[in-house]
Parts: C-alpha cells; structure tokens; sequence
C-alpha cells in the first residue's frame, strides 16, 4: 500500500489547466464477414465529411505539465545485475509518465548512493535534480531474497518543498517486474491528480495470424503480449469480464459467428450464445453482470441488440427495429443505458442511446452521415466512436450531460490514414484504436489531454478492435 506524507504542494489535478480536459472514442464496425466487413454503405457522401462542433489539435501546446526526474533505481542487498533492472524500471515509469502529458520527464543525474535506512527527506540531497528544473523527483531501491522475490521501495517526493508525497513496497518474482513498474505509474498520478492511472491494465485485440485469426492481449504498453485463442479459426470483438479474468468474443470456431467466454489463463472455450446468424460485438457491464451484444438470431433475421447474463440465462432482447440494422453496443458504466449504431436515420450508420431493458432510443452523433462503434467511457461522460470528418476515419467523442443530453462533440485523432474501433481507459483519461490502411492495421492509444499516438503493437497483417481491461487485481 502506498503512505502518502502532507505536504503545502498543490496537485495536479487542483491546478488550473490551460486547456479543456475533453473526451473521445472510435470506430468502425466488425461485423457481417470474417475481414471487417462493413455492413453499412460506405462512406463518402458530402454529409459525412462535415466536420465536428470542436477539432482539437493540441499535441502539447498550452498544456499545464510538472517537470519530473526518475533516475535509475539503486540496487540493494542480494542484487548483481549491475543495475540494470533499475535502468528498466525507471524507464517504464518515465515512459508511462510522460505518456499520460501530465508530466515532462526530464534526463536526471543518477541518484546518490543509498543512506542506510534508504531515500527520506532528511537524507536526500534535491539540489541536483532542483537544477535541472525538477518539481518532482521518483526515487527508488530494490533488494533481492534467496528465494527470487523482489523488493522494490518506490517514493515520490516533492522537490521544492522536500518532503514526500507518496510511497509504495512492492514485492514479488521477476516475472512481476513490468506490471509493479506500471503499478507505480498509476499510483503516481493518483497523487498527482486524483485519479489512479491506467498502466497496469491490459488491451486485448484481434491479429491476423498465419492465414486466420486470433485474439491476443498484452501490457498498456505492447509488451508481455500473448496469444489467448487457439481455434485455428476466426476469432474477432474481444470484451472484458468486470474482473479482467476472462474474455468473450466472436468465433467461427464452429463455422457459425457465435459468442464465446474463454479464462485468459486459457482452457476450452464455452459457448455463451449463438446457433444462427450473426452474434458479435459484446460488452460485459459491471454494474449488473450482463453481456449485450448483437445478434440476427430470432424469427425475423434481422440484427437487434440482445443482453444476456454470463452463464447464458436471461436472454433479453432490447431493440425492435425490423427495418433497421442495430450493432455495436456499448454499456453505459452504470448499467442503465446501452450506446449502439442504428441503420434507422438511413443507411449511414449514427450512434443511438436506449434504456438498458429496452423502451425508447435516441441519437447522440449530431455531427456527419457515417458513425460506427461506439465505446462509453468507465467514466460516464462521453461516448467515444469513429466517424468521418474531412474526408478520413477519425475518432470523435460526443460528450455528455447529466440527463445525457448532447453538449458537444470533440475530435480525439485526426492523422492521415483511418482510426477505428475505439476503446476508452479505465480512468478515462486515453484511447486504444487500430490505425492504418489497406491491410495493414496496429494498434495505437493517445491520451485525450494531448494527442500524440502511441504505437503498441506491430504484428504483420491486421490489429484490430482494441479493448481496454479494467484495472487488475493487485493480490
């Protein structure tokens, strides 16, 4: 746990910010065929190239940011790496930090050998790092026991006043070692802002795998990927359980696009839904521990939005829209409503809002003809999807009000190329999306306080439909 100290220092996230905090998602739809292939007519009519109420185009001006060091932490008892695994750390931690734009990571000198008793306030000499125009200073030590467990004693301290502001123990095997490092990150801008981070989560995607395809997961940042199915077969949507302990998604595994709940630990798939027609695109809800998804599995064939509970009972079905095509739900964090693209205003794909037991629906992309895959923020308050603006695939969000009335639809990328199938982090703060052309597609996330992509993945083919996990559990 980590032991935070008082201090006059006033954080980040009760400063003034020079620009709007705004909100944002993805896009496109993954459904119908086995190569996302889009149900909808394509884009291009003038309407779709309208542009949104507000293009955001920051990348890094007019940002407030706090100056930090992260030196290389100092290896203690037990350990003859000659440091490197401190480099490591360091580095992940200033690469997430500087990630998140809320700090600007500065090239620190090296800390001073270890006093005994470790880095405190009374032993640390801040000069070097007050030089270089440090306001926050990371510094670290780790241990080694003969059993292989890792110690890592991470601190956070305030330049300026001298005094610390948070601090976290951490213990376990090196295979640990990444996810405790991103476990910081999150608790450092905790500290900073009030909100922990989202580092120490995970990202599962779709990948093009030797002539078929296969859903995989890995770090927030590319690394520890894995390999989750092994159908042989096409694999595609994955969601989150609420646990971040399971997986449910698409598979052709028995020639029909049936809905699948697979451990990520692995182990044989089981079916939750499925028999006829199309069933794809699910999102498990926290808050009541149902599954909505999209399905033509009834008398008329055509695809309605269903929920249903994780051991397949309870089958509910929300839409009844005969003569429009209903995909890509999304729940509302609360549970009580459902976001989904309707065919229903024409056969340009907009983003609706309906109860979460059914009733009626409403539209909430106000801005061009062609809206696809809407992802709602863990947050509640704004509801991120693709759309076309200028002429590309962009990622917009429609941010939203108490009574989720419309107040303003906002750009989150606008790079050349097209930007898809969007999901949001758990603290709401950044978007993962699959970005690229033709068929070659990675997966890339920004943080919506400033936009400036990050690639995560690289697998040769096509990375497609990003979803971000809930934050992991820290037993």
């Amino acid at each position: 746990m980590a032991i935070a100290s008082q201090t006059n220092r006033v954080p980040l996230w009760r400063k003034p910010v020079l620009s709007s905090l705004i909100v944002i998602f993805l896009l496109c739809l993954f459904i119908g065929t086995a190569r996302t292939g889009d149900i909808f007519a394509p884009p291009g009519t003038s309407e779709d190239n309208a542009v949104p109420d507000v293009v955001i185009d920051v990348y890094g001006e007019g940002l407030l940011k706090t100056n930090l060091a992260v030196p290389s932490f100092a290896p203690l008892a037990g350990v003859n790496d000659g440091g490197s695994l401190g480099r490591d750390g360091a580095m992940i931690v200033g690469r997430d930090l500087q990630f998140s734009s809320f700090f600007n990571v500065l090239s620190a000198p090296e800390l001073p050998a270890v006093p005994p008793g470790g880095y405190d306030e009374s032993k640390l000499d801040f000069e070097p790092y007050s030089k270089i125009g440090a306001e926050l200073l990371v510094a670290g030590t780790y241990s080694l026991a003969p059993d292989g467990t890792y110690t890592f004693d991470l601190k956070l301290f305030d330049v300026v006043q001298k005094a610390m502001l948070t601090r976290a123990t951490y213990r376990g095997k090196r295979d640990m070692f990444r996810r405790l490092m991103h476990r910081f990150s999150d608790e450092v801008l905790r500290s900073e802002t009030g909100t922990p981070g989202p580092f120490e989560s995970r990202i599962a995607f779709a990948a093009d795998w030797k002539g078929r395809q296969e859903i995989f997961y890995c770090d927030t940042d590319g690394q520890n990927m894995m390999r989750l199915t092994q159908t042989e077969s096409i694999n595609m949507s994955p969601a989150w359980s609420p646990d971040a302990s399971q997986i449910v998604y698409t598979s052709y595994f028995t020639g029909n696009p049936d809905l699948y709940i697979l451990p990520i630990v692995g182990g044989k798939p089981r079916r939750l839904f499925g028999g006829k027609g199309l069933n794809y695109g699910a999102d498990w809800c926290k808050a009541n521990n149902r599954i909505v998804f999209a399905s033509s599995n009834n008398q008329e064939g055509d695809q309605e939005i269903y929920t249903i509970r994780p051991d397949g009972t309870d089958l509910l079905q929300v839409t009844h829209e005969p003569w429009s095509i209903e995909v890509s739900p999304s729940w509302s964090p609360d549970g009580k409503y459902i976001a989904f693209v309707s065919s229903r205003y024409g056969d340009k794909p907009q983003v609706l809002i309906t109860p979460g037991e059914g009733g009626t629906s409403f539209r909430v992309s106000r801005t061009g003809g062609y809206n696809t895959d809407p992802s709602w923020s863990p947050v509640g308050d704004f509801i991120a999807y693709c759309g076309r603006t200028g002429g590309g695939l962009d990622i917009l969000a429609v941010k939203l009000g108490k009574s989720l009335e419309v107040i303003q639809t906002v750009a989150v990328t606008s790079q050349s190329g097209s930007d898809e199938t969007p999901s949001v982090s758990p603290d709401g703060r950044f978007v993962v999306y699959s970005h690229g052309s033709q068929n070659n597609y990675d997966i890339y996330m920004t943080s919506i306080r400033e936009q400036k992509p990050r690639k995560i993945t690289g697998l040769p083919g096509k990375e497609s439909a990003p979803a971000w996990s809930s934050r992991l559990s820290q037993k």
